[in-house]
């Protein structure tokens, strides 16, 4: 039998969010932590998904987050998408999906700090985390202009971000408010 103990902790000021997962047998050892496959990661990013609840993906206030409860259309897989908005550089934000609750599949960081690789190389403010298998979120690249029309456009960018991560839910609420 297997525990999973999962601790999450928001560091608003730099990312948005870290995810710590171990898991431990039932006598308490330690084991492997939570990985998977770069084939899983790839099949669990393209899989399609759909809002658990019947509510449209709505952009937080400014120093808010939102969860949306996702899950596969064939209802065998749970996700969850993150949108974190800052306080005070309203233009600073973060998109994230996961699976398995702690996965990290795709972390989108915009208007934020730069991102250093696990090889020492540097990504701009704007940058894409994909799932690696082996580093998880820790590689960043530049965000992928064919996949991402207008980044300065709140809400193109994230209505781009749902396309990205295969989430079938319309963005909603007032554009006005974003900026």
């Amino acid at each position: 039998m297997v525990f999973i103990d999962s601790t999450v902790a928001f560091w608003q000021g730099h990312q948005s969010l870290d995810i710590v997962v171990a898991l431990r047998s039932h006598s308490g050892g330690p084991m492997n932590s939570l990985q998977l496959t770069q084939s899983e990661a790839d099949a669990l990013l393209t899989m399609p998904k759909r809002l658990v609840d019947d509510v449209n993906v709505r952009f937080p206030q400014p120093g808010q987050r939102e969860r949306f409860d996702l899950v596969s259309l064939d209802g065998q897989e749970q996700f969850y998408l993150d949108v974190f908005r800052s306080r005070i550089r309203l233009t600073k934000r973060t998109h994230q999906t996961r699976a398995h609750r702690t996965v990290i599949l795709v972390r989108m960081c915009l208007d934020g700090s730069a991102h250093r690789n696990p090889d020492g190389s540097q990504v701009g403010p704007n940058h894409l985390h994909v799932y690696r298998e082996g580093f998880a979120d820790k590689w960043a690249h530049e965000v992928p202009a064919d996949d991402f029309s207008d980044i300065s456009d709140l809400w193109q960018t994230l209505e781009d971000f749902l396309r990205y991560c295969a989430i079938a839910t319309p963005a909603s609420g007032e554009p006005e408010m974003a900026l």
